[in-house]
């Protein structure tokens, strides 16, 4: 029984690997090298490794565009995501 529970444990370390292993490929935000650097650091400390690296490739709440009810997002020359109600008017 004892042995059971150790292969559960093990079984779900592995899982949260893979799954934080396939999180960071498919990230945008790192470069080719850092996301190796990164995948050796997840498969050398197994859970920690993971739980650090799912931390740094987050979403980050400032890139989210500002939307409300009834808003629409848009982007001033700047990149910089505004709100724009279909009720305001916008003066050239």
């Amino acid at each position: 029984m004892d042995i059971l529970v150790i292969y559960m444990i093990l079984a779900t370390l592995v899982l949260f690997n893979v799954w934080a292993s396939a999180r960071l490929i498919k990230s945008e935000h790192a470069e080719r090298a850092q996301k190796v650097y990164q995948l050796i650091f997840i498969w050398l400390i197994p859970a920690a490794g993971a739980v650090i690296c799912i931390y740094l490739h987050k979403p980050d709440a400032s890139t989210k565009p500002l939307k409300g009810p009834n808003d629409t997002a848009i982007q001033n020359n700047d990149g910089i995501d505004l709100a724009l109600s279909k009720d305001s008017h916008i003066n050239d």
